[in-house]
């Protein structure tokens, strides 16, 4: 079974265990403790922490290899 996250205007969902941020969708009832409704603003913001950070890592992976 499966619920659905509307769209709610100001906000988006967001997944901090899975680094997601989606505007709708549907998740697995089993996973809906895993996304939280939150402003719009805070959420692109952990948005591009969270490529950042996943940049930084591909870029330490990448020195590593060398």
């Amino acid at each position: 079974m499966e619920i659905e996250l509307k769209e709610v205007a100001g906000y988006l969902y967001v997944n901090a265990e899975h680094r997601i941020v989606v505007r709708f969708g549907y998740c697995p009832t089993d996973d809906a403790h895993l996304w939280s409704l939150t402003p719009e603003d805070e959420a692109l913001a952990l948005e591009k922490q969270w490529k950042a950070e996943d940049k930084e890592a591909l870029r330490q992976q990448m020195e590593g290899d060398n």
